[in-house]
């Protein structure tokens, strides 16, 4: 709802419903603060909590180079390749591949193939230096994957 909503719904059930409010006095509608509790039921068991504190990134070399760094990691380390489209970028490899594009030259939608694995299609952006970490599924713990769909052979 938005707030003119919810300032007609309170006025109205305080029953002080006018045509136009005092000048002097806003109205302000307060949404209650109390979150609702979650039943320990409902709490899964095996979550892990961090004991660490959280680390923050670190910043960009240069945010005005013309050029920025991608960074993309493939875990498990098996056979296998990373593909922009048609073009093979390269093979997995225990150490991250790295790219260096051109900065705000659009999303690179790379596709990581390997035997015995599900495909894993991500994206990379060039606005800024991006690093990110796959972790490749096999095939018959597909079913695991959210949005999962089993591929229907062709007759």
């Amino acid at each position: 709802m938005n707030r003119g909503w919810l300032c007609l719904a309170a006025l109205l059930a305080c029953g002080k419903a006018r045509s136009q409010p005092d000048a002097g006095v806003p109205v302000v509608a307060v949404a209650p603060s109390v979150a609702p509790a979650v039943a320990p039921s409902t709490v899964s068991a095996d979550v892990t909590v961090p004991t660490e504190a959280l680390k923050t990134e670190a910043p960009e070399e240069n945010p005005r180079s013309e050029m920025v760094k991608l960074k993309l990691a493939v875990w498990p380390t098996i056979p296998g390749f990373i593909y922009w489209g048609a073009k093979k970028l390269g093979p997995i490899e225990p150490k991250p591949l790295e790219l260096l594009r051109p900065r705000y030259s659009g999303p690179m939608d790379i596709v990581v193939k390997a035997d015995g694995f599900l495909n894993y299609h991500a994206r990379l952006y060039t606005d800024r230096d991006d690093r990110l970490t796959l972790r490749l599924v096999r095939k018959e713990d597909g079913s695991k994957v959210f949005g999962y769909r089993a591929t229907v052979p062709v007759r």
